[in-house]
């Protein structure tokens, strides 16, 4: 009992201590958290609007840099710039503008590449935004404006032409590479345009020429294209009762749109090649309807590789007309068509072309207007190279033997002129290449093969003709013949076989086919010459043998 109380004891008075060490209570730890969240919140509003006008300023900064960059760009590259003009009443001119992107200020230096790259412009500006540059007469009065990031050319030059029509507003305009449509109507909500007329025309060399006006709608035709136009447009009542009383004009400049020239690509242009692939690219963009046709011709033969072409035939006006066969080889100097006037044709030139021949790619609107793009076809060689062989040897010989083999090509020329190959071991005697020439357009030419007669192999001697078995008197022949034969597979025996007859009473080893001891030798007909060995046994022995009697007796 006395234990049970003891440890009742110290266990009360751990409980006292841990109630006087406890934490904060939940209503506490609430309220603190509460307070932090309080004052997190405040700092990220804080740094959110810190951020936020930096992001500003640093754009407003980017903007002011632009439109000095701008006014600096107009003033240093005036000359080469195509101003628009505009005029007033009278045809006098008041002023000019033009619209350009911040792309055009990258390209030309004014800042650099990446500048524009960063998060905090997208919104307001890129490499695709575009500034309106308002000049007066004479290049001063400079006024920059830097559009919406989204702004296209047509709403800049929009922009910048209404803000001096006047009474008169232009509400669309849109350029061809022959002509001009405008639509117009009245700046003021209290001019009815039911109760006006408008006309238009165009200076020619000091001469309007009149445009045909559909109620708003006006149009210029056969112009030329890449030219700017001076527009008159003009606004008169129609009754007495409209509330604009007299004529008003309004002139300013538009130019017309110009061809873009077909593209033309050749594949290893600047290299030699047995062929080579032309691809024609067609860009429509200026065409009148904003589709145009698609021809080409070629100096020389050629197979097409993409797309359809039509054969055409030409008129006495030069334009194509009748192409009506489809073709897959392309025969020279003849027009062709592409099918459904896709943008792209391909076609593999495979005829050997030292003096340039000529590609044309044309587009062509639908009134006739076209633009050819040229350029030379060259270096390319078809045709494979000859290889003139020679060496090799007619008759056997045991030593190398080179052949050679000579490479003469007319067109893009060899690679290497003379190519060797090194014959060290033994031949057939057949024919052997000394391989393959190539010209520099990657033709090649196995070369033929030339009569190499080589033998390094010695020929064979093989001995016969002894024997380890005793020739005695009673044998038919009391003699051995002992002969040397000669075999080679590679050029044959130039040497016959020979032989030697030993007779007479004799034991011996060493016979060979020339004597004791002498095996003599044997040639091939490259002149490999073997030693035959004199390893022959001669046993001969016809001597009666003598018998002596005794032990005998007389008694």
């Amino acid at each position: 009992m006395g234990r049970l109380r003891h440890r009742l004891y110290f266990k009360n008075e751990n409980e006292e201590n841990i109630k006087k060490k406890r934490g904060f209570t939940l209503v506490e730890l609430l309220a603190v958290i509460a307070i932090i969240g309080l004052i997190g919140s405040i700092v990220v509003v804080s740094v959110v609007n810190i951020i936020n006008n930096s992001k500003e300023n640093a754009t407003v900064l980017a903007i002011n840099n632009v439109k000095s960059a701008a006014e600096l760009y107009s003033k240093e590259n005036s000359s080469e710039i195509k101003w628009i003009g505009q005029y007033d009443n009278n045809g006098t001119i008041q002023g000019r503008f033009v619209c350009m992107t911040v792309r055009q200020l990258i390209n030309n230096g004014y800042f650099d590449e990446k500048f524009f790259d960063k998060d905090i412009y997208h919104d307001r500006i890129n490499d695709n935004t575009f500034i309106e540059i308002k000049q007066g007469t004479n290049a001063d009065n400079t006024n920059v404006i830097i559009h919406d990031s989204d702004s296209t050319q047509k709403d800049c030059e929009m922009s910048a032409i209404n803000t001096t029509l006047g009474e008169i507003e232009l509400e669309d305009k849109e350029s061809y590479t022959d002509r001009i449509n405008i639509s117009v109507k009245p700046k003021s909500d209290e001019i009815n345009p039911d109760d006006v007329d408008f006309f238009a025309s165009y200076d020619k060399d000091g001469e309007e020429v009149p445009g045909i006006c559909t109620n708003g709608d006006c149009s210029f035709n056969s112009l030329k294209d890449d030219t700017n136009y001076k527009i008159k447009v003009c606004m008169q009542p129609k009754a007495s009762n409209t509330t604009l009383t007299s004529t008003v004009c309004n002139t300013f400049e538009q130019p017309t749109k110009s061809f873009n020239p077909p593209t033309i690509t050749i594949e290893k242009d600047k290299k030699w090649a047995n062929s080579k692939k032309v691809t024609i690219t067609y860009d429509d963009t200026g065409i009148y309807n904003e589709e145009g046709l698609h021809y080409f011709k070629s100096e020389v033969t050629a197979k097409v590789i993409s797309n359809n072409v039509l054969k055409c035939s030409d008129n006495k006006d030069g334009q194509k007309k009748n192409c009506n066969d489809k073709v897959t080889n392309i025969e020279e100097n003849t027009w062709y068509m592409v099918e459904n006037n896709d943008n792209k044709v391909s076609f593999e030139v495979s005829v050997s072309i030292i003096t340039p021949k000529v590609i044309t790619g044309r587009i062509q609107d639908q009134t006739g207007n076209y633009l050819d793009s040229k350029k030379n076809l060259t270096r390319i060689d078809s045709d494979a190279p000859i290889c003139i062989v020679s060496g090799g040897s007619t008759t056997w010989v045991n030593k190398n033997v080179s052949i050679y083999g000579e490479c003469k090509d007319s067109g893009s020329g060899c690679t290497k002129n003379k190519i060797t190959q090194n014959i060290t071991s033994t031949t057939d005697g057949g024919a052997i290449s000394p391989g393959t020439v190539y010209d520099k357009a990657g033709n090649s030419t196995k070369c033929s093969g030339v009569i190499v007669k080589v033998d390094k192999t010695k020929p064979t001697c093989t001995v016969t003709g002894g024997s380890t078995t005793w020739i005695n008197s009673k044998s038919s022949t009391k003699s051995r013949t002992i002969t040397a034969k000669c075999t080679d597979k590679n050029s044959g025996c130039d040497t016959a076989n020979f032989s030697k007859t030993y007779s007479g009473n004799m034991n011996i080893s060493d016979a060979g086919a020339l004597g004791r001891g002498n095996g003599g030798k044997v040639y091939d007909k490259a002149g490999n010459v073997t030693n035959c060995p004199a390893n022959q046994v001669v046993k001969i022995d016809t001597s009666i043998p003598n018998c002596n009697v005794s032990g005998g007796s007389r008694n």
